[in-house]
């Protein structure tokens, strides 16, 4: 949940960028908007304007100096014959609709059709992005992703007692989870002993050190949980299950520490394939480290991975 918020603030920032840059775009836009008239041979675009009144009396000259090569246009139509675009009209420089002007833009300013379409395109998304940023701020300001823990969060501990909690508060949800039974990982014999500061035991350096990272950072984890990857058969025991506590999401958390190893290697990419075929998407479901005999397991890089997708 917490991710997903972040990602409504992200876009919200992106959405008020927008507005800003359109907003400053139209101030520099040329008034009124743009008219479009379909014939069968041609496209005629009009510079279209609300008419004042002091325009009326040189729009009517303009008609009236228009009006007998207008019949003469729709004598020439009637002939059958087309007119090419551009002389048909040039016959109809300015036209009158009701309160609005419209003043024919020629081929050699269609950079004015170009400045109007972009204008009313500009404004239709600048309303949309103003009412998506409004809808945003105000569903950002007043929700609470941890209300509900909050209700479970602020009862006495006897009432915590006598209740089955639908909604568990952090502290409350991490102890369930970790009272979790399940049978570990067996060891041989000669197998090398390695342990965390949690004191289980473990099978490398370097799992004890992403064991006691997880320690340090507060990243309650299993080691070596079967899982039902494939479903119906052999179960698999994935390094780590770890919890990230606020999206309260189950996360396998594996290491590949041998990947110098050609056979080693092809097992894995195996492995790796089932998990993305069973759902189990990197960066989702799935988190791990990589290392080999000349380039080691990272601490720094454990911890931004940690940051990222863990807590």
């Amino acid at each position: 949940m917490h991710r997903f918020l972040q990602q409504l603030r992200n876009y919200a920032k992106q959405l008020a960028k927008i507005v800003d840059f359109l907003q400053g775009r139209l101030v520099n836009m040329p008034s009124g908007t743009l008219y479009i008239k379909h014939s069968k041979s041609y496209v005629q675009y009009y510079h279209q304007q609300p008419v004042i009144d002091s325009d009326n009396d040189n729009l009517h000259l303009a008609l009236n100096e228009t009006k007998k090569k207008n019949q003469i246009s729709a004598q020439t139509s009637k002939t059958g014959k087309n007119l090419p675009a551009e002389k048909a009209s040039a016959d109809k420089t300015c036209q009158s609709r009701g309160s609005w002007k419209r003043i024919y833009i020629p081929k050699s300013q269609i950079e004015v059709a170009k400045a109007l379409a972009q204008k009313s395109y500009d404004e239709k998304l600048l309303r949309v992005a103003e009412k998506q940023l409004s809808a945003l701020d105000c569903f950002l300001k007043d929700f609470d992703p941890d209300a509900l823990k909050k209700v479970f969060e602020e009862l006495s501990p006897e009432r915590k007692n006598l209740i089955d909690g639908l909604v568990l508060d952090d502290e409350s949800f991490i102890r369930k989870w970790a009272a979790f039974q399940y049978s570990p990982g067996a060891f041989g014999p000669n197998d090398p002993e390695f342990y965390s500061k949690k004191g289980e035991r473990v099978r490398s350096k370097s799992e004890v050190i992403i064991a006691d990272t997880f320690r340090e950072f507060g990243v309650p984890y299993r080691y070596e949980q079967p899982h039902e990857i494939i479903k119906g058969e052999k179960l698999w025991r994935p390094d780590f299950t770890v919890l990230n506590v606020r999206e309260r999401k189950e996360i396998i958390f594996e290491h590949f520490g041998k990947m110098n190893d050609p056979d080693y290697v092809r097992r894995n990419m195996w492995k790796f394939s089932q998990y993305i075929r069973q759902g189990y998407f990197p960066g989702d479901k799935l988190v791990f480290t990589v290392e080999s005999d000349t380039r080691p397991l990272s601490t720094k890089e454990l911890e931004l991975i940690i940051k990222k997708y863990l807590i």
